[in-house]
């Protein structure tokens, strides 16, 4: 019933009104079945000690202890039905909250690795900046070092040439 109760709430308008006057419906039924069947456990003496009057009006017929006893079948089949959905809903809470769990932990794992793959971009662009000064460098070494190679070899051709004029 508590369970019958529990999926009412959980519903929305029009149905949680027609729901719940199911469940009450049930609630009564139930009480009602639960006191004919405690008053048909009660051993047949008791109801002899009662006075001739109320023995002939309290007495149950053959046919109302078996619609006793089938009902109290019912009603611990429903029972067991209720307990076995209790049980799912449970399990099912259970594993809910370990998805939830599992989730939050792989959440914490990406925003880490979120956070590593920013300092290796900044790394990497860091990096990527002393590269590109490097290149500079060594390509103004080379231009001067050319500079200088084409400055040399200008001064020995006027050497050279300035040797053979003077001379002749």
């Amino acid at each position: 019933m508590e369970q019958m109760e529990l999926e009412v709430r959980g519903t929305s308008g029009s149905q949680r009104e027609r729901l719940k006057s199911r469940v009450e419906s049930h609630r009564a039924e139930l009480k009602r079945l639960s006191q004919e069947f405690q008053a048909a456990k009660k051993p047949k003496d008791d109801v002899l000690d009662m006075g001739s009057e109320d023995n002939w009006d309290n007495s149950v017929t053959e046919d109302q202890r078996k619609r006793l006893l089938d009902t109290s079948e019912r009603i611990d089949r429903t029972g067991r039905t209720l307990q076995n959905g209790y049980r799912m809903v449970l399990e099912t809470e259970e594993i809910g909250s370990q998805v939830l769990k599992d989730l939050h932990d792989q959440r914490e794992t990406i925003q880490r690795s979120r956070g590593r793959l920013r300092d290796t971009d900044a790394e990497l662009g860091r990096g990527s900046r002393l590269l590109s000064g490097m290149i500079f460098r060594s390509l103004q070494q080379r231009f001067i070092l050319v500079a200088v190679f084409v400055v040399l070899v200008v001064v020995g051709c006027i050497v050279v040439y300035y040797s053979f004029t003077s001379r002749s």
